[in-house]
C-alpha cells in the first residue's frame, strides 16, 4: 500500500500593493487568511512525497492549471497569482511519482479585503448654519485609514461655482484634527 500524496505545509509569499507601503511578507497558510486586494501571491507548498503533476482548479473562473516536469521541485511546487482581484479559492489535486492521486482536493482559500475610504469623523465646533465672510471655522475630530492618510483638505464651494476652494488640514500622527479655516486670512491671500 502506498500513501496518497498530501500537502504538508503551504506558505504565501505576498507582495502587497505599493500604496499600502507594507513590506513583502511570507505567511504560513491557514484557513481564514485575509490579504489586501491586488496583492501578488506566490503559493509555495511542500508535500509528503515527490510529485509528477499538480492540478489547480479555480471554481470561480472554472480555470484549470497543471504543473508538471520542471515546474515541480521534488516535494515542492510554486504557483503565482499576479493580482488578488477577489476572493481566491483553489482546489489542488496532487499526483505522485507512482501515479497515485489525492483522495480529496486540498482547498486553499484567501479572502481579498477591499481598501475602504478613510474614516472621517470631523465636525465644525461652535459654528451655526450661517456665517459671515470674515468667519473663522474651527473643526476637530479624527481621520483614520488602515494605511495612513497622506493629506487632508477642507473644500468649500462659493455659491454654484463647481470649483472648490481648498484649505489644507493639519493632521497629528494619530489622525487627530484640530484645525481652522480663517476666511478673512484666505481672502487676504487670494
Amino acid at each position: 500500500v502506498v500513501d496518497s500524496p498530501t500537502i504538508v505545509s503551504a506558505r504565501l509569499n505576498c507582495d502587497r500593493p505599493a500604496y499600502t507601503e507594507l513590506l513583502a511578507q511570507t505567511i504560513d497558510y491557514a484557513p481564514g487568511i485575509q490579504l489586501p486586494k491586488w496583492t501578488r501571491i506566490e503559493i509555495e507548498a511542500t508535500t509528503n512525497k515527490p510529485l509528477s503533476r499538480v492540478q489547480l482548479y479555480d471554481p470561480s473562473t472554472a480555470k484549470m492549471t497543471y504543473l508538471s516536469g520542471d515546474e515541480l521541485d521534488g516535494n515542492q511546487f510554486r504557483y503565482e497569482i499576479d493580482e488578488l482581484d477577489g476572493d481566491l479559492g483553489l482546489e489542488i489535486v496532487l499526483e505522485d511519482a507512482d501515479g497515485v492521486t489525492m483522495d480529496e482536493p486540498y482547498r486553499l482559500m484567501v479572502t481579498a479585503v477591499e481598501d475602504l475610504p478613510p474614516d472621517v469623523k470631523v465636525t465644525l465646533r461652535g459654528i451655526g448654519s450661517s456665517i459671515t465672510p470674515d468667519a473663522r471655522l474651527p473643526a476637530e475630530g479624527v481621520i483614520g485609514d488602515d494605511y495612513g492618510v497622506a493629506e487632508a483638505n477642507f473644500e468649500m464651494h462659493l455659491g454654484d461655482d463647481p470649483v472648490p476652494f481648498r484649505f489644507p488640514v493639519e493632521l497629528a500622527t494619530d489622525g487627530t484634527v484640530t484645525s481652522a479655516v480663517d476666511l478673512r486670512e484666505a481672502r487676504a491671500r487670494e
